[in-house]
């Protein structure tokens, strides 16, 4: 019977960790490896996060961390000495500059394989694979989670996960056979630590954004010899006027800061006429 993985709790928040391995060879009709394919997916998803630019993980919310990384076999062999392994790739050879897709190159020297690992001269060609690495650390349970994906950016995880054995055909979209795959998958963590167990993302945003606010008010109301201006009293209700503009809901634990407050804004706009 086979025993799954789970995953580790801390408060409120949960960590997974999948590892899978990725498709040996060429990518049909294409001159990348799958591995190839894979590297600058995820190239073009960092650089959108370093220019600020939304990524797929950005349509879920309750993410605390997330990240996907790549390992190979003269990285996770390291120290150790197995036949067959090329312990630094010579990289990949140049493809034939008169073939097209259909027609990819095959006149490789018999000890070249596609994903840069040689055999050594008459041993049998040893088999390793490269495996994608992902961990994330969530808000709540980890079906809800994986169904959050299934549900918001399946299209995204189908051009992540597609390029790794074993992913299922019909794809994200069919939550329970992703599913299944993500749990076949995962791995046990040894050792978690969350740095806000006890609040969820979209509670550490609130204060983070009320501690902004808060900045700002003090700096406003402190003259320059740090003691406060006149008439702070009637400031410091105009500032909880303002963050009720700001928020949904706040202080309580479900609230969010929200662009939806047009009708908020209006009963503050009243409440102020009144006073």
């Amino acid at each position: 019977m086979h025993t799954w993985a789970t995953s580790t709790v801390r408060g409120r928040v949960t960590e997974v960790t999948v590892l899978t391995p990725i498709k040996r060879g060429f990518v049909p009709g294409e001159y990348r490896t799958y591995e190839e394919r894979l590297r600058s997916l995820l190239a073009s998803l960092n650089e959108r996060a370093n220019n600020n630019v939304p990524t797929p993980i950005s349509a879920i919310a309750t993410i605390h961390f997330a990240r996907w990384f790549i390992v190979r076999p003269e990285q996770y062999l390291r120290y150790s000495s197995v036949a067959g392994v090329a312990y630094e790739p010579s990289g990949p050879l140049p493809p034939d500059p008169t073939a097209t897709p259909a027609t990819l190159p095959r006149s490789f020297p018999a000890e070249y394989d596609p994903d840069h690992r040689l055999s050594e001269a008459g041993a049998d060609p040893t088999i390793l694979p490269t495996w994608l690495v992902f961990t994330s650390n969530y808000d709540g349970d980890l079906k809800a989670y994986i169904r959050m994906f299934s549900e918001r950016i399946a299209g995204e995880m189908d051009r992540i996960w597609s390029n790794c054995e074993s992913y299922p055909t019909s794809g994200a979209r069919d939550f329970e056979k992703f599913w299944l795959y993500v749990r076949a998958h995962q791995i046990e963590t040894n050792a978690f630590f969350a740095a806000y167990p006890n609040m969820s993302t979209a509670r550490v945003n609130q204060l983070r954004v009320f501690k902004d606010h808060f900045d700002a008010f003090v700096s406003r109301t402190r003259g320059p010899d740090g003691r406060s201006i006149g008439d702070i009293g009637a400031l410091f209700d105009e500032f909880i006027a303002e963050q009720r503009e700001y928020t949904k809901d706040f202080p309580g634990e479900g609230g969010l800061y929200d662009d939806e407050q047009s009708e908020r804004i209006a009963e503050t706009k009243k409440w102020r006429r009144k006073t």
